[in-house]
């Protein structure tokens, strides 16, 4: 089963990205800080809430987890004060979110999770927005990437 694949209204992807589809049981990677890892393991939903600026109004940025894009992902989330989120695509699902394919130049594999409201319209946005950040944090995990293949 395959998650909508919706256009999101951004610029058309080059004609040389291959366009994949985004499955339910696809892993999506977010970057964070490391601080938005507590004590026990578990992700603040800090990792997963709107900028104030409204940057996100289109959506959360992510990356699908790809083994075909695994070099380019190390290098785009490998920082060593960052650390990565990974959420199954079924689980944003589950929440009532979607995850729509949003390729870029540098990553062919990069998506947003929609469906959050825009924080900045008021405060019924505002707690909305938080507890759907609280529930992606609740169900994602840390991430860490394979080792590196001389």
């Amino acid at each position: 089963m395959r998650s909508d694949t919706a256009s999101t209204g951004s610029t058309p992807v080059s004609a040389k990205l291959h366009l994949k589809d985004i499955h339910f049981e696809d892993a999506a990677l977010r970057g964070m800080r490391k601080s938005d890892i507590r004590a026990n393991g578990r992700i603040r939903k800090g990792a997963f809430k709107p900028r104030s600026n409204g940057e996100d109004r289109e959506g959360l940025s992510v990356s699908i987890h790809d083994p075909e894009c695994l070099e380019l992902h190390r290098e785009k989330f490998g920082h060593p004060e960052k650390a990565v989120a990974s959420i199954i695509v079924r689980e944003v699902h589950e929440i009532g979110l979607d995850v729509v394919p949003d390729a870029d130049e540098e990553d062919p594999r990069h998506a947003l999770i929609v469906g959050i409201p825009d924080l900045t319209l008021g405060d019924a946005q505002k707690a909305a927005a938080e507890r759907f950040a609280e529930l992606l944090a609740n169900r994602a995990t840390v991430y860490k990437f394979p080792p590196a293949e001389n």
